[in-house]
């Protein structure tokens, strides 16, 4: 953690070898990137607490209005 804060890395998911768009996976050079070696994913974000309240009620008034949906639907 030391190590990284001084640079102020923005939050987001960083990955190494990252090819471009699929067909960039299939080409000699990012084989070769990945058969190198040190293949790794990292997730950053910034000190803050993760909360997962709003998530989880958005997911019960989701689940509610799908079921009356369905319910309509079933009627």
């Amino acid at each position: 953690m030391d190590a990284l804060c001084p640079f102020n890395i923005p939050d987001g998911i960083y990955m190494t070898p990252r090819a471009a768009d699929s067909k960039d996976t299939h080409s000699p050079e990012y084989k070769s990137k990945f058969e190198r070696g040190h293949v790794f994913m990292i997730s950053i974000w910034q000190n803050r607490t993760l909360s997962m309240t709003k998530n989880l009620i958005q997911w019960f008034i989701y689940s509610i209005v799908i079921g009356i949906f369905a319910a309509y639907v079933a009627s």
